[in-house]
């Protein structure tokens, strides 16, 4: 994300850049998950908040792959997220993760590995995946996916904005502030 930092400073932005857990210069975790990230992002925003120069109704979340999955289940428990910058995000991090182990593991045991990784992590795949939670953000969200990523397709920002298409603004209830 660090490219993004002297663009946004020029604008005369505020940046806040995290290292979320196992990455860059954090600490190490025992595991790293969407949630995970997502608290992570919680404490700076919490952070970035309590700083008198930072209007804190103007804070525009943007993260990549997990991080944007994670800044959209930030957002969705969030109201006063002013935006979101959602790059390649996958839809939902149950399929994403059986098409990567199913080149490696027979079907009974993919589907073991699934149901592991939510009890490491501590919550059902539903409860965090993207393609839900962008149904709960009230702020603006702009979905950013290249059509060559080799990682998440594509389609996975197509099936968020068809998600996001077929929940109306009146559903999501009025946004406050500025839009």
């Amino acid at each position: 994300m660090a490219p993004l930092a002297a663009p946004l400073l020029g604008a005369g932005l505020n940046v806040l850049l995290l290292d979320a857990r196992c990455h860059g210069r954090s600490d190490d975790d025992e595991l790293t998950s969407m949630p995970a990230f997502a608290d992570d992002i919680a404490i700076g925003l919490a952070w970035l908040r309590r700083r008198s120069e930072v209007d804190g109704s103007r804070v525009v979340l943007v993260g990549h792959s997990v991080g944007a999955g994670a800044s959209l289940l930030v957002a969705s428990r969030d109201e006063d997220v002013a935006a979101v910058v959602s790059i390649a995000s996958m839809a939902h991090p149950e399929a994403f993760m059986k098409t990567m182990l199913r080149a490696r593991l027979p079907g009974p045991l993919t589907k073991l590995a699934l149901r592991y990784v939510e009890h490491a992590v501590g919550q059902r795949f539903e409860s965090f995946a993207p393609v839900h939670t962008i149904t709960r953000v009230r702020a603006p969200v702009l979905l950013v996916h290249g059509d060559e990523d080799l990682t998440v397709p594509v389609e996975d920002a197509r099936l968020l904005f068809a998600t996001c298409r077929r929940t109306s603004p009146a559903a999501r209830g009025p946004r406050r502030g500025p839009h």
